[in-house]
């Protein structure tokens, strides 16, 4: 990214969708001043579906002076924009926010492996854990799937798991019980790539043995 710094005109908008660390946009945002350029981050949230339909949704950390542009900029694929504050605020968003999204897929690939392992049937399983409280959207994409014997119904790579995980276990190291939480997942997630897993999707950790 800062790489096409020195080629854009003074006072050109950047508007950078990559999911980062804090510190890694703070030092892009410093680059971008330097090269008189104005910087917004804007992760986003939403996979390729959401892209399709315009229904993405962006995190946005830039200075109040440069949201109307960057809202403008973003709408032709966004169908919710948030700016949660100054650069940064919108990468400590989007880790969060994937600490939760991430870490829910992690759980229901878990249950189901278990529940496979103890002789529960999946669409049983499925059908009552719909109805309760661990309703997810995670549980909607990965279960259906796995009952008819396909595994990519979470579509993000184990890989891009392990990148993001790693990230969210650095921005909670200080938060003791978010943070092992992290950890272990990352444990999971690393354990998978090093068995060569690492361009399997998330929900292909289902696939038996």
């Amino acid at each position: 990214c800062s790489d096409l710094f020195p080629l854009l005109a003074p006072a050109s908008m950047v508007v950078d969708c990559t999911t980062n660390e804090p510190a890694t946009v703070l030092k892009l945002a410093e680059k971008a001043r330097s090269a008189q350029l104005r910087y917004v981050e804007a992760p986003l949230t939403g996979g390729k579906q959401q892209a399709s339909e315009a229904m993405l949704g962006a995190i946005v950390g830039c200075d109040a002076d440069d949201f109307i542009l960057a809202s403008e900029l973003l709408k032709p694929c966004c169908a919710q924009i948030e700016r949660l504050g100054g650069v940064g605020m919108g990468a400590t968003t989007k880790l969060i926010s994937n600490f939760l999204a991430l870490g829910t897929a992690t759980l229901v690939v878990e249950a189901m492996k278990a529940a496979h392992k103890l002789g529960v049937d999946w669409e049983k399983f499925y059908s009552l854990a719909s109805k309760g409280s661990g309703h997810s959207m995670s549980l909607d994409r990965i279960a259906p799937k796995a009952i008819a014997g396909s595994h990519d119904g979470y579509v993000f790579t184990i890989g891009n798991t392990v990148k993001d995980m790693e990230y969210i276990s650095a921005l909670l190291d200080d938060h003791p019980d978010a943070g092992a939480i992290a950890r272990l997942f990352l444990r999971i997630y690393k354990d998978a790539e090093n068995v060569g897993m690492q361009d399997a999707f998330l929900s292909n950790r289902l696939k038996p043995d």
